[in-house]
């Protein structure tokens, strides 16, 4: 991951600053109405109940499928022009508070070193109730990504660039949130 508004020796553009989610909703202009739009779509405030205020992303359309985690799937999304990475997983008994925790988790991650939370809501379809988690995209993807289109292994100065970035943000979430990752790997 690429930290924001910082190039990397990979070849990765810097990534935009994206808007807070808490902040004023951006014009709309016209826009094509999101093919992925549900009726019953609830957001979902961070602390895990149901808000009636409608989130500024929950109108996100599905784009293709970029990724498969251990809980859903993560598509590329697009929200009034911009780009989005979403996660979409659905609501079973035994993974909701899972879910939850990993929302309220990335809510706290405030640092350049990992992917932003810009929103979480939950939408009704035919088959039950997925949660979908909206985040900042990474444009390069992960470092699995960049090692497989470079064909070749990294340099250490490419090694040690990586290393410094996963360094700084697993201290942030040691040492800030008092979190652990159990899952890091290069795909992630």
């Amino acid at each position: 991951h690429t930290p924001r508004g910082e190039a990397g020796p990979l070849g990765a553009p810097p990534l935009p600053q994206v808007t807070s989610v808490m902040s004023e909703r951006p014009p709309q202009g016209d826009l094509e109405p999101a093919a992925s739009k549900v009726a019953d779509s609830t957001a979902f405030d961070h602390a895990g109940e149901g808000a009636t205020k409608r989130s500024y992303y929950e109108d996100t359309k599905l784009m293709q499928r970029i990724g498969k985690g251990s809980y859903g799937l993560v598509h590329l999304g697009k929200c009034n022009g911009e780009e989005v990475a979403v996660k979409v997983m659905p609501l079973l008994t035994n993974t909701a508070k899972d879910i939850e925790r990993e929302i309220k988790a990335m809510r706290e991650c405030n640092s350049l070193n990992t992917i932003r939370l810009l929103d979480a809501f939950k939408v009704t379809n035919p088959t039950g109730e997925d949660m979908w988690i909206v985040m900042e995209l990474c444009r390069v993807g992960s470092t699995l990504d960049v090692m497989r289109r470079q064909g070749k292994p990294f340099a250490e100065q490419q090694i040690a660039w990586v290393v410094k970035g996963l360094t700084q943000a697993l201290f942030f979430l040691h040492t800030t949130l008092n979190l652990i990752h159990r899952d890091i790997k290069v795909a992630n």
